[in-house]
């Protein structure tokens, strides 16, 4: 039985049948892209399950621990194919931040600037912001 109310994908029962049930396979990337709930700031795939956590996880993670255990303490689960809706256990690993800022950094992922100067990218020394405009 599959409940979607918005707040997560809430489902009583397997973990495994639950992250199934929302997850549709893309036959030329080989994601498997999360259908269900995301997390708005995120966009990450959202699920409920007991079994796994008492809060709301990332679908990514779900599928790790489903797929492979336990995540280690301190530990992340990142991405190989840069989609954050993917559950693929095969493109997917465990690493730290300074493996996902590495990750970031390689494949141009870093964020843009969020301020302008006028005539100037914006730097971080700055100690007010009254010449500049948000972007």
């Amino acid at each position: 039985m599959k409940k979607h109310n918005g707040n997560g994908v809430k489902f009583r029962g397997k973990p495994k049948e639950q992250l199934y049930a929302y997850i549709s396979k893309n036959p030329i990337t080989g994601c498997w892209i999360w259908e269900g709930a995301l997390f708005r700031q995120s966009g990450y795939g959202q699920i409920c399950n007991k079994a796994l956590d008492k809060s709301p996880t990332t679908a990514h993670r779900a599928s790790w621990q489903i797929h492979n255990g336990p995540i280690p303490e301190g530990k992340m689960v990142l991405h190989k194919c840069d989609v954050r809706r993917c559950v693929n256990p095969e493109h997917l690993y465990v690493g730290d931040n300074a493996d996902n800022m590495k990750d970031r950094s390689e494949r141009g992922r870093v964020h843009q600037r969020r301020f302008s100067c006028i005539g100037t990218p914006y730097k971080s020394d700055y100690s007010t912001f009254h010449d500049c405009i948000v972007l």
